[in-house]
């Protein structure tokens, strides 16, 4: 016996599932997720398919340097967004990242003094950690202190003293 309209509603749902797969295999692939940074931390990322250049839209973000091909390690330097592209020897881009750079929650205390913030690592005990937004005094000579002790150190690990 032939039924007409049960073979029509058949083939109208065989084609429907044609046209889902079609649609969904087109479809934009779910958002990735940022690469989520902090200010003054480095960050391993693991590249499959050999990276040979490195680009990051805002350096003054986010920095990034190559350990290996398969290996980038990225500091956070700035709060914001960039973007990261990794290209292959042949120039074709095996990444296209989103880098995130927010403060170091962790350890991060914030003091708001009289309408002027200052920031501080507690870790357990506290010492200054100037960040941009911080009041400007307290930045700058937090900064140059910072400067002067590293110099120090590093003058006394080589043996030489800068004038």
């Amino acid at each position: 016996m032939f039924r007409p309209a049960k073979t029509a509603s058949a083939a109208s749902a065989i084609i429907l599932g044609f046209l889902v797969l079609a649609t969904a295999s087109s479809a934009p692939a779910l958002a990735k997720e940022p690469i989520f940074a902090s200010v003054d931390r480095a960050k391993v990322m693991h590249i499959e398919g050999g990276a040979d250049t490195i680009i990051v839209g805002n350096p003054a973000i986010a920095d990034a340097v190559m350990h290996d091909a398969n290996t980038l390690i990225i500091v956070g330097r700035g709060y914001g967004s960039t973007n990261l592209i990794v290209l292959n020897v042949d120039n074709e881009p095996i990444a296209d990242e989103t880098i995130i750079v927010r403060p170091n929650e962790t350890s991060m205390v914030t003091v708001q003094r009289r309408g002027a913030r200052y920031s501080y690592t507690c870790a357990p005990d506290c010492a200054p950690a100037p960040m941009p937004g911080d009041q400007v005094d307290y930045f700058d000579n937090t900064g140059k202190q910072t400067l002067q002790r590293n110099e120090a150190a590093q003058a006394a690990a080589t043996g030489f003293k800068k004038k």
